[in-house]
C-alpha cells in the first residue's frame, strides 16, 4: 500500500470528524458544564463547603470533616 493512501484516509475521516461534530459555542459548552456540575452536587455525588467569604467550595469525597 502506498504512503498516500494513508494521508488520503487521514485527510476524509478528518474532514468526516469535523463535519459530526457538535457546532455549540464555548457559551453553550460553560453552561452545560455548569448545570452538570450543579446536578451532580444536587444528587449528592461531589461533596461541597461554604468557605470564609460564603462561597461554595467543591471537596475531596474522601475528605472526612465534620463540618460538611
Amino acid at each position: 500500500m502506498d504512503v498516500w493512501m494513508y494521508w488520503v484516509t487521514a485527510a476524509i475521516f478528518t474532514a468526516v470528524g469535523y463535519s459530526f461534530a457538535p457546532m455549540t459555542s464555548y457559551k453553550e459548552t460553560k453552561r452545560i458544564t455548569q448545570e452538570t456540575i450543579d446536578t451532580l452536587i444536587d444528587m449528592k455525588y461531589i461533596r461541597t463547603r461554604r468557605d470564609e467569604n460564603n462561597e461554595i467550595e467543591l471537596v475531596r469525597y474522601d475528605d472526612l470533616e465534620e463540618d460538611l
